[in-house]
């Protein structure tokens, strides 16, 4: 038996509350004139910007009227609303959205602004998810825009060279995950199929390996197998004797080790995700338990043989994790275990290459984020102090470059990193 429809019911103020579902006679924001100008004029753009029919979606798109070059900040705009997912945030500052609180439609135990009914919410919910963008905190066909949240402020800028008529796009998820799982998101949350350049040219390789004797079943399987071992190990550490079968740290690392030597038929694609965000993830558990040659073989690997050597915010991020671990190993006690092993890469090799990454993420920082970003202020806040301590020559010298050079191949070749993978200093 069919549930009852809910009944109608009147906003206050006046405005009529409609379960009914109407249409919108608009089929893309494109073809209303008038409202691409109204959101046009919200927002405070350095270039001229344009609302058409998109080139890639059955939609509208932004098109940049004149040429962008890379890191340029292209526009930046206020939210309309702030909206808390309870599933990603912990904890909420009921200060920065306290003014939202009077047109709230309920607080966490009752009704704190106008009421609206339930047909209202359903109508709004799935307009918002797919014409909001989600603020990405500085945390294709291929993406040329990235967006970050500068306090409660949209600002995106150019990734890369955009010229004049280009569409501009930007990431709906996170890049670095693993290709068939980016589709299966994309599928079930935007209803569409992506067919970016990030995703034709993973679909690409993952047909060449496959090509090469690769077998695509077994591999998926493994890799679905990486998830559920990171998933669980994370899980035992936050609630130890609930996950018995996944407390060591160790064990986790020999079960890793034997999932990424099973037959695949081929090479087995250490590039390839989620083997990286792995191996990265035991680095910084092992580094909690003062597993330090552990930690620091595994994010070298995880973080260096990939397969996104190109810039840019992701790899901005990746280079402030690996220089976490590298400070904190190279920083450790001199009674540390590690450190008096003969074999282990010397301290002075560790700490300028931790300055040598912190530099270049520094300088692409700049680019991508922007100078007064906050982030972007904490990785160069970061390189004053890890420079003021470092012994010996200083970043900026051509003795350091040298150091830093020297130092980088000794520490790969002691990690097992293939010298193709070693990061150049642009500075």
């Amino acid at each position: 038996m069919a549930p009852d429809k809910p009944k109608n019911a009147a906003r206050r103020g006046g405005i009529d509350d409609d379960d009914e579902f109407k249409p919108s006679p608009r089929e893309a924001f494109h073809t209303d004139p008038l409202l691409c100008e109204s959101i046009l004029r919200k927002v405070v753009s350095t270039v001229p910007l344009a609302i058409r029919s998109s080139r890639i979606s059955m939609g509208s798109g932004l098109f940049a009227a004149e040429a962008v070059e890379p890191g340029r900040e292209i526009y930046q705009s206020d939210p309309l609303m702030a909206a808390v997912d309870s599933a990603v945030n912990e904890t909420v500052c009921h200060y920065c959205l306290k003014d939202t609180n009077y047109f709230a439609w309920a607080g966490p135990a009752e009704a704190t602004g106008n009421s609206a009914s339930q047909g209202l919410v359903w109508r709004t919910v799935p307009a918002l998810r797919t014409n909001c963008v989600r603020i990405r905190i500085a945390d294709k066909i291929e993406s040329v825009g990235y967006a970050l949240d500068l306090g409660r402020q949209l600002k995106v800028r150019s990734l890369k060279k955009i010229a004049p008529g280009d569409e501009i796009t930007i990431c709906y998820l996170d890049p670095r995950m693993e290709m068939t799982t980016r589709q299966k998101i994309l599928q079930r949350e935007y209803f569409f199929e992506c067919s970016c350049t990030r995703c034709k040219a993973d679909l690409k390789e993952q047909k060449d390996w496959v090509k090469a004797g690769g077998n695509l079943d077994t591999l998926k399987q493994s890799n679905a197998e990486i998830l559920k071992l990171m998933k669980r190990t994370a899980a035992a550490i936050k609630h130890p004797k609930i996950y018995t079968d996944y407390e060591g740290l160790d064990a986790a690392e020999t079960q890793l080790r034997i999932i990424t030597t099973r037959p695949l038929g081929a090479d087995w694609p250490d590039h390839m995700e989620p083997l990286p965000t792995a191996q990265v993830v035991l680095a910084f558990q092992q580094l909690e338990q003062s597993k330090t040659t552990q930690a620091l073989r595994n994010v070298l690997n995880g973080k260096l043989v990939n397969r996104r050597q190109s810039r840019g915010p992701e790899w901005v991020n990746e280079m402030d994790e690996t220089v976490l671990i590298l400070l904190a190993v190279g920083n450790a006690r001199p009674d540390n275990a590690a450190l008096a092993d003969k074999g282990f890469p010397a301290r002075t090799d560790i700490l300028a290459v931790a300055c040598g990454y912190l530099g270049e993420a520094c300088r692409e920082a700049s680019r991508t984020f922007g100078s007064g970003c906050g982030y972007t202020k904490s990785l160069f806040a970061m390189f004053v102090t890890a420079t003021e301590k470092k012994p010996g020559p200083k970043p900026g010298t051509e003795e350091f470059r040298h150091e830093f050079g020297a130092a980088q191949a000794r520490l790969m070749e002691w990690a097992g990193v293939p010298a193709k993978y070693a990061v150049a200093m642009t500075g």
